[in-house]
């Protein structure tokens, strides 16, 4: 769910540009979204477990059940410790959050306090909050926890990068082909034309763009692409149509919606099958259910939302 609901995640990353949503805004109701979800989530688990006949733990080609056991009983003293291993995640979290704050607290150009040392020590945070500049030193954080943690010291991290940087250059891609194809789309001047037909009954355009996004998801497979692709469809509502309710709501509509439904062209259900050794079969009547019921678990905790706090 953080993967389509919560910055930095390259969809949400991407949501907030284009719908004009402040970073932080997205991270703190994404993250209440998600609650619910990943609760609902847990209550489906549990009811599928009592449920349906028990799946065996099966060695796979790359993982033993003996290799995986001499790993899970590793002495803690050759591990890194919690606090250090979190660290590439929480301070670009801090960072962009504190980012956000200040801001808000500075609009009209006002300072934040009387003392001009401390106005440059919050312009220096809001510098590093840039979700570029936060998403940056995380990964170089990341790179000196792996130096001091390499378990050979003349073991080089070339690979480690290497693989980063593939990944990531995929990424790039992907969301550089989707913004072409979003821009296109809203060319086309389709995001007027739904301002316009749904301008009496607003809160239709939330439950509208989480069935777009689910369509484009299961029929291509990448939540990202249907992420960007439903953004570049309803991007121009923000600034379109009068909306009662924050355009945060629409985003993570579009979120939720990209959970649905997981199948064989999506890359993280190979994930599920091959990290669990899970046959297509039973990925199927697992996965595939347990994110659909989050998706839509999301869409009513949003609606709901939407009504009672617009944050507007």
């Amino acid at each position: 769910m953080a993967n389509s609901l919560v910055p930095p995640a390259p969809g949400p990353l991407f949501l907030i540009g284009e719908l004009h949503i402040p970073i932080g805004l997205m991270i703190m109701c994404g993250i209440v979204v998600g609650f619910f979800t990943i609760s609902a989530g847990y209550l489906f688990s549990v009811w599928a477990n009592k449920k349906w006949p028990a799946i065996q733990l099966r060695d796979s080609l790359d993982a033993k059940l003996e290799d995986l056991k001499l790993i899970s009983e590793k002495a803690d003293k050759h591990l890194p410790d919690l606090t250090i291993s979190l660290l590439p995640i929480l301070i670009p979290l801090v960072l962009i959050i504190s980012d956000t704050v200040i801001t808000n607290l500075t609009k009209g150009g006002s300072s934040l306090t009387e003392w001009p040392v401390l106005n440059q020590f919050f312009a220096g945070i809001q510098f590093l909050g840039d979700k570029n500049i936060a998403i940056v030193i995380g990964g170089i954080v990341a790179l000196l926890v792996m130096v001091k943690n390499k378990k050979k010291k003349e073991e080089s991290l070339t690979p480690f990068v290497q693989a980063a940087l593939m990944s990531g250059g995929g990424i790039i891609l992907i969301t550089a082909a989707g913004g072409t194809f979003g821009g296109m789309l809203q060319q086309s001047g389709i995001s007027a034309k739904i301002a316009g037909m749904t301008s009496g009954y607003q809160m239709a355009l939330i439950p509208m763009a989480f069935f777009i996004t689910a369509i484009v998801r299961t029929a291509q497979g990448s939540a990202t692409v249907a992420l960007i692709t439903a953004s570049g469809i309803l991007s121009g509502m923000a600034s379109q149509a009068d909306l009662t309710f924050n355009p945060v709501y629409i985003a993570l509509a579009i979120g939720c919606g990209a959970k649905l439904v997981p199948w064989m062209n999506d890359a993280g259900f190979w994930i599920f099958c091959k990290l669990t050794d899970l046959t297509e079969k039973e990925a199927l009547k697992t996965v595939s259910p347990l994110l659909t019921v989050m998706g839509l678990t999301g869409l009513i905790v949003i609606l709901i939302g939407a009504k009672l706090f617009p944050l507007i």
